[in-house]
């Protein structure tokens, strides 16, 4: 990636140093994405347990549409934690890429803040990283709709309460 970079005067340096800063507004949106998205997807998990749980309990569909219904919501719910950790791994792409850019960016500026940040972090070994924490969360979504899918499969009375 060094060969894309090629200063030959004071403007070209004014030139990078703006790029930096581009690039440096384009980290913290993200970051910021990231953190409303995920509220987003937490929020929309909660209601879908919620329906889930309101509707195992009520009379309100018969018997069989009951269990569709569920089956329905199950199914739901696995696809939006798929597209959830989708989310998670293409905001950790985009940030990785962006680091890598800023670092090769800071080997032309005399100071290297954000490259000595990512190396004391461990976030260049990729330790630390934020973004595969998150994925834990919708994991465990993921894990709750597949154990209420087991007993909804070998337990139907057991959920579908009659």
């Amino acid at each position: 990636m060094t060969d894309l970079i090629n200063i030959q005067n004071t403007g070209d340096k004014q030139i990078l140093l703006d790029q930096y800063r581009i690039l440096m507004d384009a980290l913290h949106k993200i970051n910021d994405l990231r953190e409303k998205s995920n509220d987003f997807w937490v929020g929309i998990n909660s209601v879908l347990i919620g329906i889930f749980s309101y509707f195992r309990n009520t009379r309100f569909l018969l018997d069989v549409h009951s269990s569709l219904f569920l089956w329905t919501l199950l199914i739901l719910g696995f696809i939006l934690c798929y597209t959830w950790l989708s989310s998670i791994l293409t905001v950790k792409k985009r940030i990785d890429i962006i680091n890598n850019m800023l670092i090769e960016i800071e080997r032309y500026l005399p100071a290297k803040l954000f490259t000595v940040f990512i190396l004391r972090t461990g976030r260049a070994k990729g330790k630390g990283s934020l973004t595969l924490k998150e994925s834990v969360v919708p994991i465990l979504f993921l894990i709750g709709y597949s154990i209420c899918a087991l007993v909804l499969y070998f337990y139907p009375n057991f959920i579908c309460k009659t």
